[in-house]
């Protein structure tokens, strides 16, 4: 009986691993811009994975509304849509924006 244990918690233990060191090698979809400015720091995160694809906040955890950007992510595609949100951000609002790993 402590050999079936030991093994579904080796078990356990390996699938954990697997999944872990998977997601470490190929990401988890995650894309996050960062945008500062002189006044604050703008946050957006794009998850293909959740159901709300796009968030956005400030450094002191206002929402940032950033219009239809889903509907545009889904009709234009994620790069150039990304593209074209940094340089207007960049234009004009004043931030400076950068993605992070």
């Amino acid at each position: 009986m402590k050999k079936i244990i030991t093994l579904f918690l080796i078990g356990i233990v390996g699938i954990i691993l697997f999944i872990v060191v998977k997601n470490m090698a190929n990401g988890d979809g995650l894309l996050t811009i960062s945008c500062k400015s002189a006044q604050n720091t703008l946050t957006i995160k794009i998850d293909p994975t959740v159901e709300n694809l796009v968030s956005a906040t400030t450094d002191d955890g206002e929402d940032f509304d950033l219009g239809d950007l889903d509907e545009k992510i889904q009709k234009n595609g994620l790069k150039k849509t990304v593209d074209d949100l940094k340089r207007k951000l960049e234009l004009t609002k004043g931030y400076a924006c950068f993605d992070k790993k």
